[in-house]
């Protein structure tokens, strides 16, 4: 599978602009422009490694969990708590603790669907 090589910053921008959302009408931008960042990093990354070997198991609920899930999860819990040290981040399918009680809180699943993901389809996100 060719997978190209993303300019993540200008699509980005064109998001952005797409919803014409500037310094003057967007009090989130910041927090917006790090979670498409992040979001669109984290998709290249699933497309690229769904066609290899992929560590699964199911969990006690039946669900399935990879580790790609734990990598993504990490890695997007990481650079939001350095961003936003202050905030409350749970983490699907981590054992990640933070600040209970915050101002904000992030909700990040980072493979919805893993099921779908693990049978190389196309309804995950």
């Amino acid at each position: 599978m060719f997978i190209p090589k993303l300019d993540l910053s200008q699509i980005v921008s064109q998001l952005l602009s797409q919803f014409q959302l500037t310094e003057n009408n967007c009090i989130w931008k910041r927090e917006l422009q790090i979670a498409l960042l992040l979001c669109l990093e984290a998709g290249s990354g699933l497309m690229a490694a769904q066609s290899g070997v992929l560590d699964a198991r199911q969990k006690a609920d039946g669900s399935w969990v990879t580790a790609l899930d734990h990598f993504w999860g990490n890695h997007i819990f990481q650079a939001l708590q350095s961003e936003f040290s202050g905030d409350e981040f749970v983490i699907e399918d981590t054992e990640i603790q933070s600040i209970p009680h915050a101002r904000r809180r992030w909700l990040v699943d980072p493979l919805d669907s893993t099921s779908s993901f693990i049978k190389l389809g196309v309804d995950y996100g």
